[in-house]
């Protein structure tokens, strides 16, 4: 082989290293995750129409402002909204009734992600008899979010009147208080209950219905019989599958849903973590005794521990199988959302592979209720509680397998049935990574992978090798034809 020949396409040999080197590094030395993360927070303004139903403007805050748009479903009508006002909507804000919303956050060119690109809010604006807007706590900023409206201060004492006052669902203490004309013959008792009856339905925080509930309230007593109202003779944890079919039992869990609202969402007399209206109506359990079964432990704390609070000191202290969400209980996709999942660590075993160690799930259900949460394909069933806006967290401290997996929320019973349950969330985890949908969502604080960490410097010298050997065999093919033709590769004398 010509030896001066292989010296001189040296600086050859090293220009392609330095080549080599350059497209490894930033092909792989920038990770996808490096670009700008684009995320969305949701902020229920003050700002409230009274002139039909409560219309409230809600601010959609994109951040980076120019990094994404929102698309929200109004009532099967899809709203769109973005800072340069591209849509039909002026910007990144607008009104909306009452109600709960889904909505979806799109990043644009050159950005990513920052959350998952589902979320969800609540409005719940309230107007008194006059029109007049009752204004709320103030707003939160999380994609999940809920406020709650402030009762406003009672106005200055009336004169009595002997005129009759008409039922309203104005917060008002001192208009509810009041009493039919003296002249009546009617039960004044059943009357002042009717007529408190529909604040208490319709007061949406803990500190709004316990003005109603307090003692020295006009709503003391009516509160506690309509928190404890009997929807059924029998509770729905007492009804037999074998007593009635799905459809009847489907028609039970629709009218529970739709009663259980105002103070039956938050009275607790006996402070065991469940509500009265769910003890009655759902658990069978007592409202006014904390532990109901006798057995040292509060009814709300079996629940969460998936035990019988119903049961004996023996039966109850051995949880039950539950039933499976995929096949028993009535779809409740608007009352039991499963809304996003996000990594919160990642860990790295001895060959370099990545897990996720830590995940938190979380969704809405009703304020203060008590949710199974199935993690399939293992499957993993824990008990959590809702907080008095309705929103839910569970973080799982445990590795998955990677493939496909889902998750439901559903209502059960104290028997362990399924009586109401989500649209399952499905994902996709691989590696350190979970995918939701269409949405990658990336850990955290992951160190960009550099040139000479990971992979990058492996697949560098592989190129690097693989162009040595081929020139090497390149020279050696020319340095042997020039010996064949008698040359020797070396200059002639003179």
């Amino acid at each position: 082989m010509n030896i001066r020949g292989t010296l001189t396409l040296m600086p050859a040999l090293v220009l392609c290293f330095v080549v080599l080197f350059l497209l490894t590094f930033f092909s792989r030395g920038v990770p996808a995750n490096a670009q700008v993360g684009v995320s969305v927070s949701v902020r229920i303004s003050n700002e409230i129409n009274c002139e039909t139903d409560p219309q409230t403007n809600i601010y959609f805050d994109i951040s980076p402002v120019d990094g994404g748009e929102v698309a929200i479903d109004d009532n099967s009508v899809i709203r769109k909204f973005d800072a340069a006002g591209s849509f039909e909507e002026e910007g990144l804000s607008g009104y909306f009734g009452n109600g709960t919303y889904r909505g979806v956050l799109s990043p644009r060119s050159g950005f990513v992600l920052g959350q998952s690109s589902a979320f969800t809010f609540t409005v719940a604006s309230l107007c008194d008899a006059n029109g007049v807007p009752i204004v709320p706590l103030q707003s939160t900023s999380t994609p999940v979010v809920e406020t709650p409206p402030l009762l406003p201060p009672p106005p200055p004492p009336e004169e009595p009147t002997t005129e009759t006052v008409p039922v309203t669902t104005t917060t008002d203490l001192e208009t509810i208080s009041e009493t039919t004309s003296p002249t009546e013959t009617t039960n004044p008792e059943s009357d002042t209950i009717a007529k408190e009856a529909a604040p208490l339905a319709v007061c949406k925080s803990a500190e709004e219905c316990a003005l109603l509930c307090e003692p020295g309230g006009s709503g003391a007593n009516a509160c506690t019989d309509f928190a404890n109202q009997v929807l059924a003779e029998t509770p729905l944890s007492f009804i037999s599958t074998a007593e009635t079919d799905d459809a009847a039992l489907g028609t039970a869990v629709t009218l529970y849903f739709a009663e259980r609202s105002g103070a039956r969402a938050f009275t607790d007399s006996d402070q065991d973590g469940i509500v009265d209206f769910d003890e009655v109506n759902l658990y069978g359990t007592d409202p006014n005794k904390a532990d109901s079964d006798k057995d040292g432990t509060p009814d709300g704390a079996e629940l969460l521990a998936s035990t019988d609070p119903t049961a004996s000191t023996t039966a109850g202290a051995v949880p039950t199988a539950f039933e499976d969400p995929r096949t028993r209980g009535k779809a409740a996709e608007v009352t039991l959302i499963v809304a996003e999942i996000v990594v919160n660590a990642t860990s790295t075993d001895a060959s370099g592979v990545g897990h996720i160690s830590s995940m938190t799930l979380s969704g809405r259900a009703p304020a203060n209720s008590f949710l199974t949460l199935f993690i399939y394909s293992d499957p993993i069933v824990v008990v959590v509680k809702a907080d008095e806006f309705g929103s839910w967290t569970y973080t799982l401290d445990k590795e998955l397998p990677d493939g496909s997996h889902e998750v439901y929320a559903a209502v059960t019973d104290s028997g362990k049935r399924v009586l109401a349950r989500s649209t399952p969330l499905p994902f996709v985890q691989t590696a350190s990574a979970i995918t939701v949908g269409s949405v990658e969502l990336l850990p955290g604080n992951e160190g960009a992978p550099t040139f000479f960490g990971g992979s990058g410097i492996v697949t560098m010298l592989i190129f690097f090798v693989v162009i040595v050997v081929v020139v090497m065999i390149v020279l050696g093919t020319i340095g042997l034809r020039k010996e064949g033709d008698g040359t020797g590769g070396t200059p002639s004398a003179a």
